[in-house]
């Protein structure tokens, strides 16, 4: 049996879940080998929390309504990635090249997924990763949709930083770019970030049309252009809107 109270409290849930029917503090305990008092504790917490719930007219428990919920939420989820999966293994099948989503989190953008292409010469920057807001596709897809007040909270007030020849540093032409890509709907980053990598993207869209996520692909620069990659902005958008319908219905 685990020892720590939260290793507990997860085996007993798990218990529940086993069952096939109600059962008593009794019969947990004599199953789990948990001493009853601690158990009652632990029973007494799933019962406020309403991950279970006492049967009316016994001293038996049941899977509670959050329980439920729980669960349902957790199928509908990995119902969700399969599918956001699903739509990035076309794309990048399609285009021959690795395909990202990323979030804006804190001041930066993180990566929530990805998925790789087959050319050995790639950006290794996997899901977690984190990549900054002036010098990336996304990062200035999401720049240009937000309001500017929000937008100058998160550069803040000191210099841009610089990570190659070509990043944009100077705030009036930043503002101007970001202008145009509000108006084409498209961003592009031209080895900004990383030298002889490129990349363009493309805004998922929440509810009320707010952007919820940007959609990327990138590439290196010696297979792959920018203007090469703009040609494959129409699929860009049409995962995109596939994408968008999966986040509403989630």
């Amino acid at each position: 049996m685990k020892n720590t109270p939260a290793q507990k409290v997860f085996h007993v849930v798990e218990t529940f879940v086993a069952m096939d029917g109600p059962v008593s503090l009794a019969e947990l305990s004599n199953r789990l080998e948990i001493p009853k008092p601690t158990l009652h504790r632990i029973l007494v917490q799933l019962e406020t929390a309403r991950m279970i719930e006492r049967v009316t007219g016994t001293r038996k428990f049941n899977l509670g309504s959050a329980a439920v919920r729980l669960a349902t939420r957790t199928v509908q989820s990995a119902a969700t990635t399969m599918a956001t999966r699903t739509i990035l293994k076309q794309l990048t099948l399609e285009i021959g090249e690795t395909c990202n989503i990323g979030i804006l989190d804190a001041r930066s953008v993180l990566y929530i997924e990805r998925v790789e292409s087959n050319w050995p010469l790639r950006l290794h920057l996997g899901v977690g990763s984190r990549v900054p807001l002036h010098c990336t596709a996304i990062g200035k897809m999401i720049l240009a949709q937000i309001a500017p007040s929000q937008r100058a909270r998160l550069l803040g007030k000191a210099k841009l930083p610089r990570h190659t020849d070509n990043t944009i540093v100077d705030r009036h032409r930043l503002s101007d770019v970001l202008g145009r890509i509000r108006e084409a709907g498209v961003s592009t980053n031209d080895e900004e970030y990383v030298e002889g990598l490129i990349g363009i993207a493309v805004p998922i869209y929440g509810a009320r049309r707010k952007v919820i996520a940007g959609l990327a692909i990138n590439a290196p620069k010696a297979r792959l252009d920018v203007d090469a990659a703009l040609l494959h902005a129409g699929a860009l958008k049409q995962a995109a809107s596939e994408l968008a319908v999966l986040a509403k219905a989630a």
